[in-house]
This record gives C-alpha cells, structure tokens and sequence, in this order.
C-alpha cells in the first residue's frame, strides 16, 4: 500500500466505530419514533434532526445528557 492508501485505511479504522454507534442509536431513535418530524437526516452523522431526537428520548426517560452521546 502506498503511504495515502495506509493514511485513509487509519482513517477508516478511527472513524468506523463512531460511525457504527450514531447509525445503531438512529436505528433505535427511528424504531422509536423520535426521528419522526425532525427532518432529513444523515446516516451515520451527528446532526441536528439527530441530536433533537436524542434529546427528545433524554426528556422522556429523564436522561440529563444534553442530546449527545456518550
């Protein structure tokens, strides 16, 4: 592999798990009903209409994390 190819390959394996996690709790978020009204949202990205329905799940199950996960 040359030097760049090795480079996007680190990168990948960085970024892969972040990516896992925020598309499964959207999974769930979308299963749930939280995602419903909030917007287009982009797979596997923390974005607003994603961060609203974390929030909105928080609120309802008394969660105090301020639409972020951990």
């Amino acid at each position: 592999l040359t030097e760049r190819e090795k480079s996007r390959v680190n990168d990948y394996r960085r970024a892969h798990p972040k990516y896992a996690a925020i598309r499964a709790a959207q999974a769930r978020l979308d299963c749930e009903g939280y995602l419903a009204g909030k917007g287009e949202y982009l797979e596997g990205a923390l974005d607003w209409a994603t961060h609203q329905a974390i929030a909105e799940f928080e609120r309802r199950h008394r969660v105090f994390g301020w639409g972020h996960l951990g």
